[in-house]
């Protein structure tokens, strides 16, 4: 199993995670979108709009879209991902934060939008965004999430495993 975004690499070894870290830029403005340089970023917004600019520029190839409001309602964002082959990266640790009404929303959102992404071909992959080792969970707790999500296990699978490497080989090319 591969993570893109893990923060204790260390531990994850010992549950046979290979794991890196992508560089992370939160885009705020235009501004920030035109000067960055960095390759292979996964980008951060509030704005749709900036999000799909993102996906025109070659630098990025992960899209993380969960801090845009009404994300997964977005035909626009998920069809300008499917059309310049980017990647969603959907960090698992803000659902595993949430609780109460928040998780439920959250997993109400999530998957909605995964519905968006299997019927428009929009590539996605999971991560941990883990900052200890207690955000961190096995492939099998991971599968278990991904079918509450609406997965069928052998798409949770090979969201895991086939998809996660090809990144994680595309980022470190």
């Amino acid at each position: 199993m591969h993570d893109l975004n893990c923060f204790v690499p260390d531990k994850a070894i010992d549950l046979g995670i290979v794991a890196t870290r992508v560089p992370t830029i939160e885009l705020k403005s235009q501004k920030d979108l035109n000067r960055l340089q960095d390759v292979g970023v996964a980008s951060l917004s509030g704005s749709e709009e900036l999000l799909c600019k993102a996906c025109l520029k070659k630098e990025f190839f992960l899209i993380n879209p969960l801090q845009t409001p009404g994300f997964f309602k977005s035909d626009a964002l998920v069809r300008s991902v499917a059309d310049n082959d980017r990647v969603f990266e959907l960090p698992l640790r803000p659902l595993l934060h949430a609780s109460f009404v928040y998780r439920a929303k959250a997993l109400r959102e999530l998957r909605l939008f995964l519905k968006k992404c299997l019927k428009l071909k929009a590539k996605f992959v999971f991560t941990s965004r883990a900052e200890s080792e207690f955000d961190l969970k096995t492939e099998r707790e991971i599968i278990a999430i991904l079918i509450q999500l609406g997965l069928t296990s052998q798409q949770a699978s090979f969201v895991l495993n086939t998809q996660a490497k090809r990144v994680f080989e595309e980022f470190l090319k």
